[in-house]
């Protein structure tokens, strides 16, 4: 979701109206971005790794975090999957 806002940030502002949510500062989202994906990665890194304390988590979750992850990184780096 904070990628989207990101990419689409400045549409979304300008279709806000009065008494709508206003979103936050670009900076902030950014950084919501980078720690969830920070996250997000250490959930998919240390459950594949079968670390104690990080065994409960769903295997075709993990696969669907570690494939929305490879998408971003890809987006990212411009590379089209």
């Amino acid at each position: 979701m904070t990628t989207r806002l990101l990419k689409e940030g400045s549409k979304l502002t300008k279709q806000a109206d009065e008494g709508d949510f206003a979103l936050p500062d670009t900076n902030t989202i950014e950084r919501l971005n980078e720690l969830a994906t920070a996250k997000l990665s250490e959930i998919v890194r240390r459950s594949t790794a079968q670390e104690r304390g990080w065994r409960g988590y769903d295997k075709l979750e993990v696969a669907a975090a570690r494939e929305l992850l490879s998408e971003e990184a890809a987006a990212v780096s411009g590379i089209e999957r």
